[in-house]
Order: C-alpha cells, then structure tokens, then sequence
C-alpha cells in the first residue's frame, strides 16, 4: 500500500507498508548533500520497528503477536510518547492485559489496530504534532 499524503517534511513520515516491510521517509533535517537519490531519502525496514517523529527504532525484537511480551512494551514506555499505536500484522488483536500493563500505568494511551491501519494513523497524528510511537509488528 502506497502512503501519499503531504506531512511536515521534519518528521519520519511511512511513505509504504507491504508484508514486506516498511519505507520510512526521512526528516529533512536527515538528509545531507545535493543530489540525493529517491533511494537516499528514505529508510527501508523488513523487520518489526517503532516509527516516531523524531527517531526510528529499527531492531524492536518481537515479530509476532505470540512474541510480545511485557518487557516490549516497557520500551515504549521509555520513550514517554503521549500516544502508542500498535500495529498488529494484518489484522487487529488485542493483547492480554498483563503485556500492555506498563503503558497503562504509565498513563501512555495506547490503541491496537493491524499495521496498515497504524501506519496510516501515524501519519496523521505526527503531521498534527501529536507525540505518537508507532510499534509496527511487520508480518
């Protein structure tokens, strides 16, 4: 699926999401020298990720639903989003309440959808402002 909306170009905007990977467009700031190729612009990802405004975390371990654990989500919790997008493959499931525990006492809302769907809403929210972690499941 083909993302082309027009967002700030200083944010990690998913420009792609296939059961492939991900292409993640690269902040302005990001991008050094003249002439840069489309290819230069982008960062290409086959492997689950959390995609935020400012940073990509490319080796996010778990890359499955029956993979994620509490320990996971802690990471998210540690980057202090307001908001977490869980994308969960290609459909939505919804995890057990003890693995999503740490971003509910954290306060950090959370919403679970499959991984298109977050990565469209992703895109919407960080052109908004809004400090959103999107945690892609790639599957």
């Amino acid at each position: 699926m083909q993302f082309n909306r027009e967002i700030d170009g200083d944010v990690y905007f998913i420009r792609r999401y296939s059961r492939e990977g991900l292409v993640v467009g690269l902040p302005r700031s990001k991008m050094k020298g003249e002439g840069l190729s489309p290819e230069d612009m982008v960062v290409k990802l086959q492997q689950s990720a959390i995609v935020l405004s400012n940073r990509i975390i490319d080796d996010w371990s778990p890359q499955c639903m029956s993979e994620l654990r509490a320990e996971h989500i802690e990471q998210l919790c540690e980057l202090r989003p307001e908001l977490v997008l869980l994308g969960t493959g290609e459909e939505c499931h919804i995890p057990d309440a003890q693995i999503i525990a740490p971003l509910i006492n954290a306060g950090i809302g959370v919403e679970f959808m499959g991984t298109s769907a977050a990565c469209r809403t992703y895109n919407i929210l960080v052109q908004d402002g809004r400090g959103v972690a999107a945690a892609l499941l790639i599957v």
